[in-house]
């Protein structure tokens, strides 16, 4: 997996600020199995796809070099991931989703992250 972020910072006051991050990952993955007694590969599973994701929250000042940071995770999603399975006797199959994901539901509260920030 290998992705970038940057961050948006809007101060509400001296110590507190908003923020909005968004973030871009692309994520691959491949997996053998393999016979015990020959080592002769007898399937595969490829993963492979990308992601696009906005996370705001709230950050509060500590001191010079420190800040407490509460962030919502992945408040806005959005995935493309392709699946292949391939059996070296049976074929293969392949599967493809787009999926577009929201945290907006009852359950929000749930999905609070909380961290600290050092500033050098």
């Amino acid at each position: 997996t290998i992705g970038l972020f940057g961050r948006y910072y809007t101060k509400l006051s001296p110590a507190f600020n908003l923020f909005a991050q968004c973030s871009a990952n692309y994520f691959y993955n491949k997996q053998d199995y393999k016979d015990t007694t020959t080592a002769q590969v007898l399937s595969y599973h490829t993963m492979k796809g990308g992601e696009i994701a906005l996370m705001p929250g709230v950050s509060f000042q500590i001191n010079r070099w420190l800040q407490l940071e509460l962030l919502l995770p992945r408040i806005v999603s959005l995935r493309y991931q392709s699946q292949q399975y391939v059996d070296l006797t049976f074929g293969e199959a392949k599967r493809k989703s787009f999926v577009f994901k929201s945290i907006l539901q009852s359950q929000f509260l749930d999905n609070f992250g909380a961290g600290f920030q050092i500033t050098f």
